[in-house]
């Protein structure tokens, strides 16, 4: 059995907070208490129990997009293709028709998800790429000829040429 239901209380939002973080793990997640600081009367956190287990979560509220909504629900990827996140978007949708929208937005990050979208006649209309580069290991870099590279600490000399050099200015005094 789904229940999807307003997140009100601390443990709750913490439930939100877990979905997110399995979710959208690259994504910093606001503590319970800067989701309470944070809490508009446009915007609605949900959770969704999946036969009394946390199985999803979700957000709905204004766009910063002007005349849009925006809304995001989120399935935790052991329990998807079981109806909560149908359950979850029918929520959403509705509170954001609630609010006087007729389209919104969301992000979203991987081909399973744009399917799912797709099938309640979202469309794709601008695609942000991540670019991430994993940092290890680093090679020394090459050094064209006839440059040398230095530290800062060994030549502290040349900080001067990184710090603006400031001019004393003249004091005014009224008279």
């Amino acid at each position: 059995m789904i229940r999807v239901r307003p997140a009100e209380s601390d443990a709750d939002l913490e439930a939100w907070r877990r979905v997110r973080m399995t979710v959208v793990p690259n994504e910093r997640a606001p503590s319970a208490e800067e989701l309470r600081l944070l809490e508009t009367p446009d915007r609605l956190l949900l959770v969704a129990e999946l036969d009394a287990e946390l199985a999803g979560s979700g957000y709905a509220s204004r766009s910063e997009m002007a005349g849009l909504g925006s809304l995001a629900p989120r399935v935790l990827p052991e329990v998807r293709r079981r109806g909560v996140g149908a359950a979850l978007f029918e929520a959403l949708a509705e509170h954001v028709a609630a609010l006087g929208f007729a389209e919104a937005n969301t992000t979203i990050g991987d081909e399973e998800s744009l399917a799912f979208a797709k099938r309640f006649g979202w469309r794709e209309v601008d695609r942000q790429v991540e670019q991430v580069r994993t940092i290890g290991r680093e090679e020394p870099p090459h050094v064209p000829d006839g440059l040398e590279l230095v530290t800062l600490a060994a030549r502290p000399d040349l900080s001067q040429w990184c710090t603006r050099r400031s001019r004393p200015r003249p004091s005014r005094t009224s008279r």
